[in-house]
């Protein structure tokens, strides 16, 4: 799957209001996502989804190339999304991340990509425009305010 079509695909579902999935129970991974898991040592209970869609993975994997390849290994980064409710909006949160951390790196190449990165994160997990602290705190509000291309 191209990755305009992917991101278009996961962007559009993120647009709908966030749903506890219909019928959604958790379950139990097997095979390579039970593998993916395992490696991980980050699981903490069940997951929500046995796998990806085909949109979400081509997106997931954009992302990692992006910038969360910085942050962790990508079967980390990728079995982590199993265990989110809806995960076209975690996707999206990293969609505006991706773009955030590729605006700043054009304007500061040799920047520490972790630290840039690790920045961005916690700031999507607080509130944006309260979550950045220090000498690159403006420039990044600054950047998150202008968003995601559509």
């Amino acid at each position: 799957m191209d990755v305009t079509e992917a991101l278009r695909e996961v962007l559009d579902a993120a647009k709908q209001p966030k749903q506890f999935p219909s019928g959604a129970k958790p379950v139990a991974l097997t095979g390579e996502a039970l593998l993916r898991a395992i490696n991980s040592k980050q699981v903490k209970g069940r997951a929500w989804h046995e796998s990806l869609t085909p949109a979400q993975e081509t997106v997931c994997r954009w992302i990692w190339e992006t910038c969360a390849q910085h942050w962790e290994a990508w079967e980390k980064f990728e079995v982590g999304f199993l265990f989110d409710y809806n995960v076209n909006h975690e996707l999206a949160m990293w969609v505006r991340i991706a773009h955030v951390f590729s605006e700043f790196l054009k304007r500061h190449p040799s920047v520490n990509k972790r630290e840039v990165l690790g920045d961005l994160c916690r700031a999507s997990a607080e509130a944006p425009m309260s979550g950045f602290k220090g000498s690159r705190a403006k420039e990044l509000a600054e950047l998150w305010k202008q968003g995601a291309p559509d």
